[in-house]
C-alpha cells in the first residue's frame, strides 16, 4: 500500500512522456488529388494581388513566383518553393481536392529587403499563407485567402 503512491506517479510519468511523443510525430493525411495536381504543377508567375473588400490591386515590384512539384526521397512529398521579391520560400502542399487548398511547413529565407519589397512580400506571404481555395482558368492560377486573390500565369 505505500508503494501505490509512488506507483500511480511513475504511470502519470509514463503517460506523458509517451503523449508528448506522440505530438512530436504526427500522421499526415495528405489528400492530393493527382490530377489536380498534375494541372498545379509548375512554374507561376504573380500578376497581382488584389483586396476583395476594397478592390485594391497591387502588382509586385519584381519577380515573384511560385512553383509546385512533387518530391520523391524515401517518401512522396508534394512541394512550393518560390521567390518572393527578394527571399526563397517553400513548404508543403496538405491537400488539394476540388479547388480546395492547403499549405504546412511554410518557411522564408530572412534577407534583407527595401522598405518597398518587404511591405509587398509581407503582404504576399499573408495572403498564401492563409490560401484555401484556387482556381486555374483561363490561363491564369487564382489563389484566395479570406480577403485576397493571388494570380498567377505561366
Amino acid at each position: 500500500m505505500k508503494n501505490l503512491p509512488l506507483l500511480f506517479c511513475a504511470f502519470l510519468l509514463f503517460v506523458s512522456c509517451s503523449q508528448e511523443n506522440e505530438t512530436e510525430n504526427p500522421v499526415v493525411n495528405l489528400q492530393i488529388d493527382a490530377r489536380e495536381f498534375e494541372t498545379l504543377s509548375g512554374i507561376w508567375n504573380l500578376e497581382k494581388v488584389e483586396t476583395l473588400n476594397s478592390g485594391d490591386t497591387s502588382t509586385p515590384p519584381s519577380s515573384v513566383t511560385i512553383d509546385f512539384s512533387l518530391e520523391d526521397d524515401s517518401e512522396i512529398s508534394y512541394v512550393l518553393n518560390g521567390n518572393s521579391t527578394c527571399n526563397q520560400y517553400g513548404g508543403q502542399l496538405l491537400s488539394l481536392k476540388e479547388n480546395s487548398i492547403s499549405f504546412e511547413q511554410l518557411y522564408s529565407t530572412d534577407m534583407s529587403c527595401s522598405d518597398e519589397l518587404n511591405a509587398f512580400e509581407g503582404e504576399y506571404f499573408s495572403a498564401l499563407f492563409d490560401t484555401e481555395e484556387y482556381k486555374i482558368e483561363e490561363g491564369r492560377l487564382r489563389l484566395y485567402s479570406e480577403n485576397k486573390v493571388l494570380t498567377f500565369f505561366r
